[in-house]
């Protein structure tokens, strides 16, 4: 647009034939940022969305096409909010600010202005001080003029030249300063309105391409409810709209041509302004004081920071728009990855049923089917019917029960649950990558700048986890649940399937070995057999067709509610709502935390109160009993349980009632095999540490201490099968005692493959002079010594030994944990080793994880009887079987770690004593009974010193026991074999040991009475 200028002063002229256009120029660059910027984002719309309809032909499904397209919306929605930068104006108009210092600096600071006087005239908005100046000016030229005009009047007398009547007025004029407030000033102010109508269109083409975009998913969903989630042709529905972008583009075009003309009309203008303010400065009605540079300064400053807030208001705006887009797509997105996930999994499903599993059946079926065959073709004399019998027996062992059934089992072993399970933790997966935090504003009013006040925020993530993925994880865990039951028939009926083929054919044999002449009888209970195995097959059928349907119908379920849950999200009263409730559960949530862990915290320091008091006055029960006893009152006798003696035999018992695999499982003997291992990645770690630290040569020497039966050796051998080297290993343990030096040569000897050692130097000579370096582990060290004086000259010796080798050799020696504390008061055993490593106790929780390791390795299902305290219980009675067998087992392991103190060996010793009962497929378990052992507080005193010598010694023979108290054998025999009559000890070879079923009870009477620590 040209507009025609007309200046009254050549000044101005001249500085809009240099200036002008420059500042229009420079102005619009301004604005042409955000222009441009806008653009590129309808223009990265439009490709993705005109891509989306060119995509069906990639051989990508509609919804992986759908999520695809919305993961680019999302980008590019994120790439334009990060894109709005906090520029101020400064920075925004440099080159405008530049171009106006240029000219600056190139025009006259002031200029000086002759022109004809004309009195003031008077206006009502004058301020008295303009009114008395005025007057006074006034005053002052009426006097002149009439003082002139009285001077001509003699002065045409004596004819002289009359005087000129007209008078004149200076004026200097702060040019420099003026240009700087209109262009630096008031420009500025003219187009903060043009940043206003920029913003607001901007705010208009966005809301438009979200309403489409909205548009677009909603017909999109429409279609899904329509055709039931099957795919979609994206090419119908998108119907070739494109207008809306031409709309958008055509409105970008308009804005720009706009701002245009509304720049050079507010450049225009602010001359206009200038032109005519340049006629009255330096007057009483405009003093030139109004342009000093540090006034300029302070309303430049003004008017920076209003167009700064103005743009900062639109940024808020635009952010929060995107930034509210942005979550409608993430949901949309999200919808669609998890209906391509789903689509995928329904397909795989179905692939493995239809090519696998159906294949496998149909195989099992011919092959029963022609075994039937050629048992009624061979069905003609008894020789051949024998014959037959005996070949399709062999095959239906051999072949259909070890492979084909075998193989069809194990493909029934979960693939199916675990593509399910892989959709749930994708769909988990999908749910965490969303946003953290999303800003809005009510009621959608983008078209305004906005403060930041006055944004809202939300955390799309916490809204989904608070009602949508609870809801889809249950679905999933119930389909996982139906799935798994079925899938456990299918098992159990092709099972039934080989066993019922197998007991028939074996019934046809005993049948024609006892009437040679009924052939046809005997062919017909084959068949009849067989055909029973063929409907446990039919079973298997109907059962894979239901897990077929059923999952999908439940699926499809699923994802239709999942939808309708994150739909909602895209409302704001619905956002509002569910962060009501959020913050509401949140707070009952906290009471509920803070109820349990006061709960809890009694329930943690009741026990301990109760064993301190029990623990403090065990010493005053006892004196209060030798008084009653002195006084000659009758004290009742604590009666020994006589469950007792009998708790291994039961045990050994309850094993031979179990099937073999289960026995061989639970085999109290240390094992090597990871599936085993549990729980003891801190101390297995600890030990590799220390064979690193030796390998840099370092002195290293490792003790490895715990209680008897919770898992050392089998730490040791899984330890040795980590490290990888080519070091000779020695691993050596010895059940007898060692305490007099010949015994100590000779297992020295013996282990290395000597003759013999005469003294420890040879020992240590021969470790030292090897040509390769060794690991040597000894277990159990505590049996090379004996509580009697002179009886640690092994242990010193051993010391000794490792510490002149220990270049040489690493050693690993371990020792249970009461020896281990009683040498440290008597010999300081804990100087002697670098690295001291102690086997933790078990938990319930870990106690578990050991017992299922092996019990799923067996295939049975573990069912979990209740106790009649369970059955009496209301709570109890209203759980599900699911819910039962789940508080059942909980229970049932605190109480085995209380009982077993965290042994793992004591707790599978349990472990087998309660079970009751085995089926073919499950194990019952019946409810733990603890053995009333509260006669040991009340045991005599020469019992409590021999439990302590037998304790700190791990076992002891009845010579050594009488050699650690330098008493008679025979004084000794009569003192033990009562003790292991009672069922106190016991003693499975030669050595006398406390029996396990008391063993944390006469610890802790051995503790109270301070005997060990």
């Amino acid at each position: 647009m040209k507009v025609e200028t007309d200046f009254s002063n050549d000044e101005i002229k001249q500085l809009w034939d240099k200036f002008g256009s420059i500042s229009q120029e420079e102005l619009f660059q301004c604005f042409d940022e955000d222009i441009q910027k806008l653009t590129q984002f309808v223009g990265g719309y439009k490709k993705y969305y005109e891509k989306l309809g060119t995509s069906e032909h990639k051989g990508m499904s509609s919804f992986a096409n759908l999520s695809e397209f919305n993961s680019h919306i999302l980008q590019l929605l994120l790439k334009n909010q990060e894109g709005i930068l906090n520029i101020d104006f400064r920075k925004l108009a440099e080159g405008y600010l530049k171009a106006l210092d240029t000219n600056l600096e190139e025009i006259n600071k002031t200029i000086q202005k002759k022109e004809p006087f004309s009195p003031y005239s008077f206006n009502r908005q004058d301020k008295l001080l303009v009114i008395l100046k005025k007057l006074n000016t006034n005053a002052r030229f009426f006097v002149r003029y009439l003082r002139r005009r009285f001077f001509n009047v003699f002065r045409r007398l004596f004819r002289l030249a009359p005087l000129e009547l007209q008078t004149y007025r200076y004026r200097k004029l702060p040019y420099q300063s003026m240009v700087l407030y209109y262009m630096g000033v008031q420009l500025p102010k003219a187009i903060i309105d043009s940043l206003h109508h920029l913003m607001k269109t901007k705010s208009q083409i966005l809301l438009n391409l979200w309403e489409f975009d909205g548009n677009f998913d909603a017909k999109l969903q429409n279609k899904l409810l329509e055709n039931q989630n099957a795919d979609l042709s994206l090419t119908s529905i998108q119907d070739n709209k494109f207008e809306v972008f031409s709309k958008q583009e055509e409105l970008i075009k308009e804005l720009t041509i706009s701002l245009k003309n509304e720049i050079e009309l507010a450049c225009i203008s602010v001359f206009e302004e200038l032109d005519k303010t340049l006629l009255l400065v330096d007057t009483a009605d405009m003093p030139s004081h109004q342009f000093l540079p540090s006034k300029i300064k302070s309303k430049q400053d003004v008017v920076l920071i209003q167009f700064d807030q103005e743009k900062q208001r639109w940024e808020n705006t635009h952010k929060t728009l995107l930034d509210d887009w942005s979550l409608d797509v993430e949901i949309v997105l999200l919808y669609f990855t998890v209906l391509d996930d789903y689509t995928n999994l329904n397909s795989k499903i179905s692939k493995f049923i239809d090519d696998h599993l159906s294949l496998n059946i149909e195989q099992l079926r011919e092959f029963i089917n022609a075994s039937a065959k050629r048992i009624q073709d061979n069905a003609t004399t008894a020789k051949k019917l024998t014959q037959v019998l005996n070949e399709e027996r062999s095959k239906i062992s051999n072949e259909f029960i070890d492979k084909m059934l075998a193989q069809t089992i194990k493909k029934l072993s979960g693939s199916i649950t675990q593509d399910i399970e892989k959709f749930n933790s994708r769909t988990i997966d999908l749910i965490k990558n969303v946003s953290d935090k999303r800003s809005f504003i009510k009621s959608k009013n983008y078209d305004r700048g906005i403060r930041s006040s006055e944004i809202n925020w939300l955390s799309p993530k916490e809204l989904l986890n608070f009602e949508a993925l609870p809801h889809f994880e249950a679905s999933i865990k119930e389909i996982k649940q139906f799935i798994e039951a079925n899938m456990k028939k299918a098992r159990v009926k092709l099972l039934a399937m080989g066993t019922v083929s197998d007991f028939s054919l074996e019934s046809a044999q005993i049948m024609l070995q006892k009437k040679k002449g009924a052939i046809k009888s005997t062919a017909q209970v084959a068949e009849e057999g067989l055909n029973r195995a063929l409907s446990h097959l039919d079973e298997v059928t109907e059962l894979m067709e239901a897990i077929k349907l059923e999952p999908q119908e439940q699926l499809h379920q699923t994802i239709t509610t999942f939808n309708t849950e994150i739909q909602k999200l895209k409302n704001i009263d619905t956002i509002l709502e569910l962060n009501l409730q959020i913050v509401k559960i949140k707070a009952i949530e906290r009471s509920k935390k803070l109820r349990k862990d006061a709960i809890t915290w009694i329930l943690n320091i009741v026990p301990r109160i109760i064993d301190f008091v029990k623990k403090h006055i065990s010493g005053t029960t006892g004196y209060i009993a030798e008084i009653k006893k002195y006084l000659g009152v009758n004290v009742d006798k604590v009666q020994i349980s006589h469950e007792l003696p009998e708790f291994i035999r039961q045990t050994e018992l309850a094993l031979k009632k179990l099937p073999f695999v289960y026995q061989r499982l639970y085999q109290l003997t240390p094992t090597d095999e990871d599936r085993f291992f549990v729980n003891r990645q801190t101390e297995l770690e600890s030990m590799e540490q220390a064979f690193d630290d030796w390998g840099k040569e370092r002195f290293v020497t490792t003790a490895l201490i715990s209680e008897k039966g919770n898992g050392a050796t089998s730490l040791l051998k899984i330890f040795l099968n980590k490290i990888e080297t080519d070091i000779p290993i020695i691993h050596q343990s010895s059940d007898k005692k060692i305490y007099n030096t010949q015994a100590y040569f000779a297992f020295f000897a013996e282990i290395f493959e000597q003759d013999k050692f005469e003294s420890n130097e040879e020992v240590i000579d021969f470790l030292n002079n090897r040509t390769d370096n060794l690991i040597l582990i000894i277990e159990s060290l505590h049996h090379f010594f004996i509580k009697k004086v002179n009886g640690f000259e092994c242990q010193k010796m051993l010391f000794e030994l490792m510490s002149r080798t220990s270049k040489k050799v690493f050693w690993i020696v371990s020792y249970t944990i009461h020896s281990w504390e009683y040498l440290k008061k008597t010999l300081r055993v804990s100087e002697h080793f670098t690295r001291e490593i102690q086997l933790q106790k078990f938990d319930g929780e870990m106690l578990d994880e050991v017992i299922f390791k092996r019990n799923n390795l067996s295939g049975y299902k573990i069912e979990f009887e209740p106790s009649k305290e369970n059955l009496n219980s209301k709570t109890f009675q209203k759980m599900d079987d699911d819910e039962r067998q789940s508080y059942l087992r909980k229970h049932f392991f605190i109480e085995l770690n209380q009982m077993s103190n965290g042994n793992v060996s004591l707790a599978q010793l349990y472990w087998l004593r309660s079970t009751c009962s085995v089926s073919d497929d499950a194990i019952n378990i019946s409810s733990l009974r603890e053995i009333d052992a509260s006669f040991v507080k009340d045991l005599p005193a020469e019992h409590l010193f021999a439990m302590h010598t037998i304790l700190i010694h791990d076992g002891l023979k009845l010579e050594d026991y009488a050699l650690s108290l330098n008493l008679p054998e025979s004084n000794c025999r009569n003192i033990l074999i009562p003790m292991l009559e009672k069922g106190l000890l016991i003693r499975p070879k030669e050595k006398f040991n406390i029996n396990p079923i008391i063993f944390r009870q006469v610890v802790s009477l051995l503790k109270s009475h301070n005997l060990i620590n």
